[in-house]
């Protein structure tokens, strides 16, 4: 594996147009990328809350169909002592980082992948290598 998908980049899949280069790069790097654990529980809360059954329904197969087809890598002690160091250094900087932006990037860093986001500034302070797959 070299890729980690944030949840961005996985709810930007489920669209019924998704970017026409993110569907590109997927299939060209097929089987080298993965979720983390937290991707999963915001996809399946999302899928969730939609207050539309029908939309619901679909969104909670399409989840279901990713968290089987792709490799999900939990969130562990190493990641967690990574985060710990990486949230005090942004927060004495004056640059706080949404939290669950932290546990992807440090999942991604321990495990030396890089985060695929399509929210590129939501990762840009911290110290990981980081790509958007929908720019043509």
């Amino acid at each position: 594996m070299r890729y980690l998908l944030d949840t961005s980049t996985v709810s930007a899949l489920a669209r019924s147009r998704p970017p026409a280069g993110l569907e590109r790069r997927i299939d060209l790097h097929g089987g080298q990328y993965a979720i983390a654990s937290l991707v999963v529980a915001e996809l399946r809360f999302g899928a969730q809350r939609h207050p539309d059954p029908v939309r619901r329904e679909r969104l909670t197969a399409f989840v279901d169909g990713v968290v089987l087809s792709t490799p999900v890598v939990p969130f562990d002690a190493r990641a967690g002592e990574w985060l710990g160091v990486e949230r005090a250094r942004l927060e004495l900087a004056g640059t706080p980082v949404d939290l669950a932006d932290l546990i992807i990037a440090a999942t991604a860093a321990v495990n030396q992948l890089v985060v695929v986001t399509v929210n590129m500034r939501h990762f840009e302070r911290m110290h990981v290598t980081v790509e958007d797959w929908t720019a043509p």
